[in-house]
């Protein structure tokens, strides 16, 4: 049985609430990190470079599901760990965070370092943290871009050892309208081209196979995570048992063969084969855990209280209504009559009697013959009407 990988128990319940939404978590992806022995030697390479003055951009390219958020998770906490400072977007063209609009981009990346860093004083870029969009500042920025983010590497690297931007979903550049999709791949090119000026500064891009091929030539360096095989699912199932253990205080006896338990996912799910395996170990100790966990109540003695002599209840004596005011007399009124309305949103207007019904009476005013409804009560005889009789 491994050891607990996170001492803190709230962390590691932290780690299952994530998991079991198939999303990575964001503490001990070191020990959740089953068979990427030699990724992670790369990373740690990539990241002495950095350290070191020079910079880099990479890839990190699987289908859907197949481990690309957990690797990011991994580069930003392995990162942390060398004491870089760390970015994490999401590339997204609906809240401009995209490379179409560089301007923006880099205000998000000004936004994510003042959230995730708090120490880190960026007065110096009010202008860009708190000014909305403008074409001519975007259309600057597109050949300016890596410049800026090399000065801002230097002003980091007074307290940090490097800057690490990673950027998720990058798929969703095949999103764009061709416009901005070219305006997108001339700020990679440039961004690619220039970046190496930069001293201590890592773009780390996470995309699907598809969009890689659109990439082709823009990046330095690409890491890929392995296809989940048996051994390793073994290996993996054996921790998320020792985690859940940690994190729940119990030990879990899932009688379940981990390897048949892989072939059964393998074979229900054509993609995204590691979130499915997870989300089925996490989900099979969660329904353990609460049957295990279930215990009898005791039986409660009730006292009962005691009785309290209740007044007799007398009826509260009610006043006699005053008598109502006699009704309104209706208004003489008939058919072809002139009356002006006295009441309503209509108050002024003059027509003419063309029906009465009861208190409705039906108006014909204007020179188009309107037509409305109104109570008698909110009518009263024209002057003129009256002058005549």
């Amino acid at each position: 049985m491994h050891q607990p990988p996170v001492p803190d128990q709230k962390a590691c319940i932290r780690m299952l609430s994530r998991l079991r939404c198939g999303v990575a978590p964001h503490e001990g992806l070191l020990y959740l990190s089953v068979g990427l022995e030699r990724e992670i030697e790369l990373i740690q390479r990539y990241l002495g470079e950095i350290t070191r003055g020079l910079s880099k951009l990479i890839i990190v390219e699987r289908p859907y599901g197949e481990g690309k958020s957990h690797m990011l998770q991994l580069i930003r906490e392995l990162a942390q760990a060398q004491r870089c400072a760390t970015v994490y977007l999401a590339h997204n063209p609906l809240n401009d965070a995209s490379f179409h609009h560089p301007s923006m981009l880099f205000h998000h990346i000004l936004q994510g370092l003042q959230w995730h860093h708090p120490d880190i004083d960026l007065k110096r870029y009010d202008r860009e943290m708190s000014g909305g969009y403008s074409y001519w500042r975007d259309r600057e920025m597109r050949d300016e871009l890596a410049n800026r983010i090399s000065e801002l590497t230097r002003y980091l690297r007074f307290t940090y050892r490097g800057l690490v931007i990673i950027l998720d979903e990058m798929e969703s550049l095949l999103l764009l309208y061709p416009r901005s999709k070219s305006i997108a791949d001339e700020v990679l090119s440039s961004l690619c081209r220039d970046i190496l000026s930069a001293e201590g500064c890592c773009f780390v891009l996470a995309t699907t196979p598809e969009v890689t091929q659109i990439l082709k030539g823009t990046f330095h360096a690409r890491l890929s995570p392995p296809t989940l095989t048996e051994d390793m699912a073994v290996a993996l199932f054996d921790r998320l048992v020792a985690l859940h253990a940690e994190a729940f205080g119990w030990t879990p006896t899932l009688k379940v063969d981990a390897r048949k338990l892989y072939q059964e996912v393998a074979s229900g799910a054509p993609a995204g084969l590691w979130r499915a395996f997870v989300q089925r170990v996490v989900n099979l100790l969660e329904i353990e855990h609460q049957q295990t966990s279930t215990t009898a109540v005791p039986p409660v003695c009730v006292v009962s209280p005691p009785v309290a002599t209740v007044p007799r209840w007398e009826a509260p004596r009610i006043a006699p209504l005053a008598p109502s005011a006699p009704p309104k007399p209706k208004p003489k009124i008939a058919v072809g009559d002139t009356v002006i309305i006295t009441g309503g949103a209509m108050r002024g207007c003059v027509g003419r009697v063309t029906e009465i019904r009861g208190d409705k009476v039906w108006l014909v005013f204007g020179r188009n013959a309107v037509t409305v409804q109104v109570s008698i009560h909110q009518l009263k005889k024209h002057p003129r009407e009256e002058s005549r009789r």
